[in-house]
């Protein structure tokens, strides 16, 4: 099983940008349409307006969030998505559990981010 990032109109033909492969970085129009003709396609879900309940966040926000960030977001780091843990910007819960309010982390990164009180 493979995942690919991909545009809508990349997959119509009616746009030549590229997707994305997760370990290889970008790939041509024309591969991603070759992938596309044998596979399961399976839309991203925009997370909701509103917050998630709690502190965990969704499976939707959590996945939106890994293909929105692609890899560890802390400065020079580029440790896949898929090896990162969903991190609050501002801790939860001073800021809501929300797509908008995450980032990713690798775990080295997120261990060493200051802790606050309520972490």
């Amino acid at each position: 099983m493979i995942h690919v990032l991909a545009e809508q109109a990349t997959l119509e033909r009616a746009s030549d940008t590229p997707g994305y492969l997760p370990g290889f970085r970008i790939l041509p129009a024309e591969s991603v349409r070759a992938l596309a003709t044998a596979a399961t396609l399976k839309p991203l879900t925009m997370p909701s307006p509103k917050p998630d309940p709690g502190y965990r966040p969704s499976t939707v926000t959590k996945e939106f969030v890994r293909w929105r960030d692609l890899t560890c977001r802390w400065p020079g780091c580029e440790a896949p998505a898929e090896c990162c843990d969903y991190d609050h910007t501002v801790p939860y819960p001073v800021s809501p559990t929300h797509a908008s309010t995450g980032k990713l982390y690798c775990r080295g990164h997120h261990l060493q981010k200051p802790l606050t009180a309520s972490e």
